[in-house]
């Protein structure tokens, strides 16, 4: 199954973490909703998301709650950015072979 969306389901492919395009890397990593921890990784990187949510209600009051959202946000992408990209990685080098051929 060649990887058209952002949504992969492919149970042949042994790796929960999925580079978009085989070549280029940078372009982009998904997860493979064949798997069931797929979906347990999505809910727990959209619950932290959305925490800054749950958050505003505690620093109501707060002056410098923008710029905590701010860095909140920075530092939560490139968390995500670089877990992704380093669990497709880790799931490449275990899983070798011919992704096409999956």
């Amino acid at each position: 199954m060649k990887l058209k969306c952002i949504i992969y389901v492919n149970r042949d492919d042994p790796r929960i973490f999925i580079y978009k395009h085989p070549k280029w890397k940078w372009f982009g990593v998904t997860l493979n909703f064949a798997h069931g921890k797929s979906f347990p990784i999505l809910l727990l990187t959209l619950i932290s998301a959305f925490l800054p949510i749950y958050l505003q209600q505690l620093f109501r009051n707060q002056e410098n709650f923008a710029m905590f959202l701010f860095v909140y946000y920075i530092l939560w992408m490139l968390a995500c950015l670089l877990y992704y990209f380093h669990m497709a990685d880790s799931d490449l080098k275990r899983h070798p072979g011919n992704q096409s051929a999956r």
